[in-house]
């Protein structure tokens, strides 16, 4: 007799099971009732925290927590509270904010998006928590507890329903007991469990007097996002907002004579969070964590609500992008809590420019072109350059601030050195720009030395260069910068001035060009997909708006830069759909259709194969978007790999990688290439274009698979195996829960089928798709059956089957099968296997045997729950507990 290879015919993912009995201590009518949740996993998706992230409370003073819903935010969630533990509504009224207008009803309160519920019961408060119009994937609601002084720990979980059971928190007070008294009380707890005698509790320590409330920590505040408070006209200005004194809560900040940048702060949201969206009307953005923001308009001023978020590597704090109105000076932002609480604000000053030829000045600004010639007239795609000249920088910063539309050439910059001056530079990159750092050593007449140090840095983000110096430097510098497409007419605006304000110069260029704002155009870049650097001219695409077909656009060619301009009809967020029309010389058209999330406000802002989730790239790699740029790659020639796989042994065969010209087919360039080898011992299952975990086409020789070349890398698998011999027992063999009464008893599968879910009758499906003629099926215990806990074993018991029948369920029915079989039997733990069916199939007139299925049952649908059970002689000591044993089943292949 020949075993088959254990790896391929032992089944361990469904031949491997663990049998189950659980013993309770409740009578079963009892918890027939009940229908009491047994072994019911935590869930992380629902949890409970305290809003300081700490694991500690203050008696009598008011604890706020955060209820964390990922599971399904339209379900209502339960939290028992602790005796001694209530709500405390005014406390939990500030963290739910004025923008909710939530009411104090009895025990409730009540709000248009969420609702809080409180109802007594005999074990405590039990508070319900509910979401109704909510609709993204996670929610969260804050509430705040009233702990009585005698209350030493709090453990809090969520549920929803008895379906899902959330993450335990216990909080401890910050005047609780010894830890050694909590021990022995938990051991009291274990030895009641078991049954054995519990040590007296200890006794109860006396009440202290709950310290006196301490004030709030944190921070709540609004600063600069740049560490500057200085702004100039038609700024934009980068600001954080702070909240770390009342985690969880709403902020609102009024902007005064500002309005907020909706398009940069989508931006900086997104740097913050990726899951970050935007609603079609620019009104509010939110993110998976809890994190939103609201704008609105309140007495002729914006004001925005904030949720910071509470967690991660932003937790307390979200980033703004305000502009200020015309003429605006000084402007004052101040952060407040829903119960009227004010942090600390931040301030802002206009700096006055004043032109350095009517004022003796320290700072000397030039906008010229490449000849050295002031201008302020430029083209798209033209070089302007910045020329300034500092007289003592000791005490104050230069700064150069230039448009959005524009691209410094930072590596270009120039530093012009006075005569007897030697000048040394270092360059440091840093993850918004770099930084150079000159050194100066001038060398007068008498051969005396001095030296002094200009630092200059770039900040890319913010297109800021600020030049300083420690030691009274007094540099001649040149900044080169590219005019960008899409500045908008009032888009390009040049400042040169010094951080305190008082001197600078301010050009607004007049550039001609394609000036249509970036945000407001869709541009492409196509390149070639082998060589990204090398951009292609001639490409056309089409750009069709999916909800307004008739704004369906062709773009001119792309230029010898790769570039190409469309400016779309319609506002608010649009998904367009992006194809390829016409290839550049020598490559063939993408064949792929693509979408493209867009919006006059915010530019680009994701792509995808259509049906696919939203990102950066494509799934495909042929598209992706960056700083509101399309690029589209290319490919002259495709790849297709042909390998060969062993699902058997997770093995590759063979693979072989071809390369031809995109639309032509494999065997065209590579005949022969398409067809497989053959392995001794194997044979081919069938063929996959995408996974090998995946469905299989199926494999005909006479019609092999012959892949086209493409823009996309392909990839053609030919799946082997070896003869297939499946062996599937039922998943479960569970008997349910019974009282641990010292009875000699036989527990039946059938008896709790309804709660146990427990298929009946209980069996294994045997499945032959070759045809191996004759066949043995064996089963073994591996052990006796143990306590889930404590690993006592249930001695003496012993599992037992009956009415063994078996029945053909498919395949060739030409095919006689004889069977020898053990009608009854019962397995001794870590016994030898028990063979309980042999099987001879009669090859039929062709002398083929061919694909056979079977089923073997114990007892049928009427007889099935009384053909397995447990004998339990009364000697067996019984525990509370699961106990639980392993069933190995083993097809062998007779000679």
């Amino acid at each position: 007799m020949r075993k088959f290879n254990q790896t391929s015919w032992r089944v361990k993912a469904g031949a491997i099971f663990s049998a189950v009995l659980v013993l309770f201590g409740a009578v079963y009518a009892i918890s027939q009732i009940a229908h009491p949740v047994v072994g019911l996993a935590e869930d992380p998706r629902l949890s409970v925290a305290a809003n300081d992230a700490k694991e500690t409370f203050t008696s009598q003073t008011p604890v706020a927590i955060t209820v964390t819903n990922q599971v399904d935010p339209t379900a209502t969630v339960s939290l028992q509270l602790p005796t001694g533990v209530s709500v405390d509504w005014t406390a939990t009224q500030k963290l739910w904010g004025s923008d909710h207008a939530a009411t104090q009803n009895g025990q409730a309160l009540i709000a248009a998006d969420q609702t809080l519920h409180v109802t007594t019961t005999p074990s405590g408060p039990v508070v319900t928590l509910a979401w109704p119009h909510q609709t993204a994937a996670t929610v969260k609601l804050s509430l705040a507890l009233q702990v009585a002084a005698s209350v030493n720990t709090i453990t809090l979980q969520p549920k929803i329903g008895t379906a899902v059971l959330g993450t335990k928190r216990v909080l401890t007070s910050t005047a609780a007991p010894a830890a050694a008294a909590s021990s022995t009380a938990a051991a009291a707890t274990g030895s009641a469990t078991t049954g054995t005698k519990a040590p007296a509790p200890a006794p109860a320590p006396t009440p202290q007097p709950a310290p006196a409330p301490t004030p709030a920590g944190g921070t709540l505040s609004v600063t600069s996002g740049n560490a500057s408070y200085l702004f100039a006209d038609n700024s934009l200005i980068p600001v954080v907002v702070t909240n770390t004194q009342t985690p969880g809560a709403v902020v609102t900040v009024g902007l005064g004579g500002t309005t907020l940048d909706w398009a940069k702060t989508y931006q900086a949201w997104k740097a913050m969070d990726p899951s970050t969206t935007s609603n079609d009307d620019f009104t509010a953005l939110t993110t998976d964590s809890g994190a939103s923001l609201t704008l609105k308009t309140q007495a002729g001023q914006q004001v925005v609500a904030l949720y910071m978020p509470t967690s991660g590597t932003h937790a307390g704090s979200v980033p703004l992008t305000v502009k200020p109105s015309a003429g605006l000076s000084d402007f004052t932002l101040t952060p407040v809590l829903a119960d009227g609480t004010k942090g600390t604000a931040g301030q802002w000053r206009h700096i006055t420019i004043i032109d350095p030829d009517t004022e003796e000045s320290t700072l000397y600004a030039w906008l010229e072109n490449t000849k050295g010639n002031e201008a302020t007239k430029f083209k798209v795609g033209a070089t302007g350059v910045v020329h300034i000249r500092v007289e003592n920088l000791t005490q104050h910063n230069a700064i150069v601030q230039l448009p959005a539309a524009t691209t410094l050439d930072f590596s270009k910059t120039k530093l012009v050195a006075a005569d007897n001056t030697t000048v040394t530079s270092k360059y440091t990159a840093t993850a918004t720009g770099g930084t150079y750092t000159y050194t100066l050593v001038h060398t007068s007449p008498d051969h005396t030395t001095n030296t002094s140090h200009v630092v200059v840095t770039y900040d890319q983000q913010d297109q800021r260069i600020t030049v300083s110096s420690a030691d009274g430097g007094g540099p001649e510098l040149y900044f080169y910068f590219t005019i960008n497409a899409g500045g908008g007419n009032s888009g390009y605006t040049v400042q040169a001035y010094m951080d305190d304000g008082i001197d600078g110069r301010t050009w607004t260029m007049q550039v001609t060009g394609d000036v249509t704002p970036a945000a407001e155009r869709v541009q492409i870049k196509k390149v070639d997909a082998q060589t990204p650097t090398t951009t292609l001219a001639g490409a056309q695409f089409q750009l069709t708006d999916t909800q307004d077909a008739s704004d369906d656009q062709t773009s001119a060619a792309t230029d010898s830069s790769g570039l190409t301009t469309i400016v779309p009809k319609n506002a608010g967020v649009r998904t367009l759909r992006l194809k390829e029309v016409t290839a550049p010389p020598g490559y063939s058209t993408a064949p792929g259709t693509y979408e493209v999330q867009w919006s006059k406000l915010l530019g680009i802002t994701a792509v995808r194969v259509p049906g696919e989730t939203w990102a950066q790239r494509t799934s495909d790699g042929v598209l992706s978007v960056k700083d509101n740029q399309l690029t589209f790659n290319d490919s002259k020639t495709g790849q297709i790999t042909v390998q060969e796989y062993d699902r058997s042994t997770h093995t590759m065969l063979a693979t072989n990688t071809y390369t031809g010209e995109n639309g032509q087919a494999l065997t065209a360039s590579h005949p022969g290439a398409n067809v497989p080898a053959t392995h001794e011992g194997l044979t081919i299952w069938g063929t996959t274009m995408g996974s090998v975990d995946g469905p299989l086409d199926p494999y005909a020789a006479d019609n092999l698979p012959d892949p086209v070349f493409s823009a996309t890398p392909q990839t053609l698998t030919y799946v082997y195996d070896r003869q297939m011999f499946e062996l599937d027992p039922d998943a479960t063999l569970e008997f349910g829960q019974f009282a641990p009464t010292a009875t000699t008893e036989n527990y039946l599968i059938g008896a709790h089928a309804r709660a146990t879910a427990q298929p009946l009758p209980f069996g294994a499906t045997v499945i032959d798709r070759i045809g191996v003629g004759s066949w043995q099926l064996s089963v073994a215990q591996d052990d006796q059956f143990m306590h889930d806990s404590d690993q006592t074993p249930l001695t003496d018991a012993r599992l037992w089957f009956k009415n063994l029948q078996v029945t053909s369920t498919g395949g060739n029915t030409a095919a006689m099968t004889q069977f020898q079989t053990q009608p009854q039997f019962t397995l001794v733990p870590k016994a030898k296997p028990t063979a309980i069916v042999s099987a001879k199939v009669a090859p039929t007139a062709d002398e083929t045997v061919g694909t056979q299925q079977w089923r073997v049952n114990f007892g049928s649908q009427t007889t099935g729950g009384q053909s397995v059970g447990l004998y339990v002689p009364n000697t067996t000591t019984r525990l509370n507990g699961h106990y639980s044993t392993v069933l190995t089943w083993t097809a062998d292949q007779l000679p």
